[in-house]
């Protein structure tokens, strides 16, 4: 899959033409930036978690042909873990959903040690 965080306001009257569309995925311990749409280090006075603008995850060609035509990178890019639990006691390892490489300045490493991750806004059934 290739993952694409969409601009900041966007709201499609359609499906994408391949893929899916996600909303209400929240990035905790880091602010994203909606003009360079990387991610950035929060400052003394901002919020913990941020809205996440809508992410485009489209199939990604596995041929050859496909890994030659793979765009060059102009930022590291975080492995972002995904939990749907808010709840900090159900954000371990065993309940990560998938991680999104999300474009950084920064070294990875930097967001390894913020604890960033992001989290669904699905609530979970009660048992």
């Amino acid at each position: 899959m290739s993952l694409q965080v969409m601009p900041a306001g966007l709201k499609p009257s359609q499906p994408p033409p391949e893929g899916v569309f996600l909303s209400g995925l929240h990035l905790h311990n880091a602010l994203w930036d909606l003009t360079r749409a990387v991610m950035m280090l929060p400052t003394p006075d901002s919020p913990s978690t941020q809205e996440m603008p809508l992410f485009w995850l489209k199939p990604l060609e596995t041929s050859a042909a496909g890994a030659a035509q793979t765009p060059r990178r102009l930022y590291q890019l975080y492995k972002c873990p995904v939990f749907c639990a808010r709840d900090r006691r159900h954000q371990g390892d065993r309940n990560i959903v998938v991680h999104f490489s999300l474009p950084t300045l920064c070294d990875p490493a930097v967001w390894q040690y913020q604890r960033v991750f992001l989290t669904t806004s699905l609530m979970q059934a009660a048992n």
